[in-house]
């Protein structure tokens, strides 16, 4: 059971990065008039981004996968529910980071609002959607109730 965990935490994570990176990866690579960059350089850029990024969130699942399989999570369910909380947060951190790092790397492209919107909205695909769908499908039963909107 819990290979299957890891296994449906990976497809969510692999769904959420080729809506976000490949999906509006493309759109944001066919709207931009680019200055610096040529178009397969950007939408390299943006795929390596939000796949670097959502690895980190895949992490962060499976770290919750694991403490939530101990006994000790079962037994204190307030302290888990604020682990759940801080990994979710970490995970907010990493999108944060990645767009970040986005606007840092596109700064003298001309991307516009609407493509600063669509970034944010990739990198969300990519990490804390992932990380908030898989814990809240597949969490281990013992903890399953910790996760928002449950708790």
């Amino acid at each position: 059971m819990k290979f299957v965990r890891f296994l449906v935490a990976l497809v969510i994570a692999g769904v959420g990065w080729l809506a976000g990176g490949l999906g509006l990866g493309s759109v944001l690579v066919d709207r931009s008039s680019l200055v610096n960059l040529t178009t397969e350089e950007f939408a390299s850029l943006l795929n390596t981004a939000a796949g670097a990024a959502g690895l980190v969130c895949l992490v962060l699942v499976w770290a919750w996968f694991g403490l939530g399989d101990r006994p000790a999570a079962a037994a204190d369910l307030k302290s888990t529910r604020g682990t759940w909380w801080i990994l979710f947060l970490l995970s907010g951190a990493v999108w944060f980071g990645e767009f970040g790092y986005l606007v840092f790397a596109l700064r003298n492209e001309s991307i516009g609002f609407a493509g600063l919107g669509l970034c944010l909205l990739a990198g969300a695909l990519a990490t804390w959607l992932p990380y908030w769908l898989s814990s809240l499908v597949v969490s281990p039963p013992q903890v399953k109730y910790v996760v928002w909107p449950r708790s």
